[in-house]
């Protein structure tokens, strides 16, 4: 029961939903937090719907397990793969957990169980009602989990691992690599949500493509990467995601961007440069017509040239420098 679990955010969540009577949480573990939580719980009226079950021996978890219904996993740091949420999916339970690290490659959100954003109460409180009311959906996804799960073992893991390192070890051999397309992406958070959509999306695009794609973060790149790059592609906005635009455009490099990021799209629009999607078929589409359409995307990338440096020209004449 560290700060980095979240479990007070739980708490809160759990203080969010009207008839929070009806919900039971079972609290396995002990830790420095512990206090703190159960002082929370006294403040926020729960002592009657909160347990603390102390530390579980792992002889006797299985205990646990037979008295839930959800696991909620509602860490406020990057998990790598929790324990937890392997046990529950082989015991038939669907999880909540939080959309941070690597808990969405475990959990995946609709099929086995639902992903919340860290330290989101309010969506927590929400996924908890969802399976709450919904019986049906809570066995399919612990059917889901559990058949999910059972293709994750030891043996096939490092069978996939030896196929992977093998096919590196003989492109290495092989006198002339594949051909690659240069695609650059920038977001704020390295692993998020509309990352994995783009991700999804590229591999998608790629199957038919004649070559492979190399999918880089733009402020990692070298510049001979910067140089052979088709696109840069922003799925988040926020942080500095405006500025790697305008170097982008700057450079002859035409975008992709989330219509959600306005500033970005309003410079898709005025630069014609660009593209703004919305979901995850116009981010496909947008993809595969820049990937494909050479001379659109040559087009694009010069009018984004072009447009940079009649802004720097604008912006000379109205200010010059004496």
């Amino acid at each position: 029961m560290g700060k980095h679990k979240g479990l007070d955010v739980l708490l809160r969540a759990l203080s969010l939903i009207p008839d929070s009577g009806e919900v039971r949480l079972l609290v396995a573990g002990d830790g420095e937090e512990r206090e703190n939580l159960e002082a929370q719980c006294q403040d926020l009226r729960l002592d009657r719907v909160v347990t603390f079950c102390g530390r579980v021996d792992n002889r006797n978890i299985r205990a646990i397990y037979e008295q839930i219904d959800v696991l909620i996993v509602p860490s406020v740091w990057p998990e790598n793969s929790p324990v937890t949420i392997s046990e529950a999916m082989a015991s038939g339970i669907p999880v909540i957990a939080s959309d941070i690290g690597g808990i969405s490659e475990l959990v995946e959100h609709g099929t086995t169980g639902l992903l919340a954003p860290a330290r989101d109460a309010r969506t927590l409180a929400d996924l908890i009602e969802r399976l709450r009311k919904d019986p049906d959906l809570r066995r399919e996804m612990g059917q889901n989990a559990l058949a999910k799960i059972r293709q994750e073992g030891v043996r096939g893991q490092v069978t996939r691992l030896l196929q992977l390192f093998q096919e590196l070890t003989s492109q290495a051999r092989t006198k002339r690599g594949p051909s690659f397309d240069i695609v650059l992406y920038s977001s704020e958070l390295y692993w998020d949500r509309p990352v994995r959509e783009m991700l999804r999306q590229l591999a998608r695009v790629e199957k038919r493509l004649p070559k492979r794609l190399l999918v880089c973060r733009v402020d990692l790149c070298d510049e001979d990467t910067l140089r052979a790059a088709k696109l840069l592609v922003l799925p988040t906005p926020g942080g500095e995601s405006l500025l790697q635009g305008l170097k982008a455009l700057q450079r002859g490099i035409p975008l992709l961007v989330n219509d959600g990021a306005r500033d970005l799209a309003e410079l898709c629009r005025q630069s014609n440069a660009g593209l703004a999607y919305s979901d995850a078929d116009e981010l496909h589409e947008c993809l595969e017509l820049l990937l494909t359409d050479e001379p659109l995307r040559e087009a694009m990338g010069a009018k984004g040239h072009t447009f940079i440096r009649a802004q720097a020209a604008q912006a000379c004449a109205d200010d010059p420098v004496i």
